[in-house]
């Protein structure tokens, strides 16, 4: 798991990014001042770093240099999320050494784009995906096959299922049992790829690419995704099965590929 390291002298932004980070499936880690900020970095080795640019009595510039500076850190891409929006203070994180600079406030779209950007994945996702089990039953014809998410997001799911299978590129009809609905919401989607469970218990996942949402399944996926976002949200998310469970990924090809909850798939 990818981890960020969360830097800002407020403890209420601080609880919205890492909720979004977290939700997104990432590993949130999160300090108030530069100078732990800066030995945490040296110790942990971040994936990323998200800083505030003025801490009051401390830089996070001088942060920025110093981590950019160093043979150990230099790697470690050093975001800015600040509330300095003039050109002069870009001008100055740039010569820092900063590898991107987003102002307050920031959306779920502005972070999800930003991680795309700065962190290293197999494939670039164009739709954010939040860690969220939900029933759902995937029809393809007669053949049912009842699952549950274990990533979600409005372009696409990953669900993991028993040992039923229906090949790649099969066009399904997908009912999603949201909490906050007495009636499955309908959608139609399409098999992208398909995990192999390496361990004892016949386990499969399932990549579903959405292909028509519809006017209601899009705005009900949108409403549960923002409140799954939103600060009512459990800030720990409830892990699934496919967190204890070795797979393989495959393409209709039959060709191995590598997946990540950040990175991998359409939508």
């Amino acid at each position: 798991m990818k981890r960020v390291l969360i830097i800002d002298p407020s403890e209420t932004f601080i609880r919205y990014l890492s909720r979004i980070v977290t939700k997104m499936g990432f590993e949130a880690l999160t300090v108030s001042d530069t100078e732990t900020g800066l030995a945490m970095i040296r110790k942990d080795a971040p994936d990323l770093v998200i800083s505030e640019m003025h801490f009051g009595e401390s830089d996070g510039l001088a942060l920025c240099a110093e981590t950019a500076g160093s043979p150990e850190t230099k790697a470690i891409p050093i975001v800015f999320v600040t509330t300095d929006g003039s050109l002069d203070g870009r001008q100055r994180a740039k010569e820092a050494g900063c590898s991107d600079y987003l102002t307050k406030p920031v959306t779920i779209s502005d972070v999800h784009a930003m991680l795309q950007r700065n962190l290293a994945f197999a494939n670039k996702r164009m739709t954010p995906r939040i860690r969220a089990e939900i029933d759902v039953e995937l029809v393809d014809g007669e053949q049912r096959i009842k699952a549950r998410t274990e990533t979600i997001g409005s372009g696409g799911m990953l669900v993991v299922a028993g040992s039923e299978r229906i090949p790649v590129g099969g066009t399904i009809q997908v009912c999603l049992h949201l909490p906050s609905r007495n009636e499955p919401v309908k959608l139609t989607g399409e098999i992208v790829y398909l995990l192999e469970g390496t361990g004892s218990a016949p386990t499969s996942g399932i990549g579903v690419k959405f292909t028509n949402l519809g006017h209601e399944g899009a705005s009900c996926l949108k409403q549960f995704l923002e409140e799954q976002m939103s600060d009512s949200a459990d800030p720990h998310p409830k892990t699934g099965p496919a967190d204890s469970i070795d797979f393989r990924l495959f393409d209709g090809c039959g060709n191995a590929r590598v997946d990540c909850l950040g990175g991998t798939g359409s939508g």
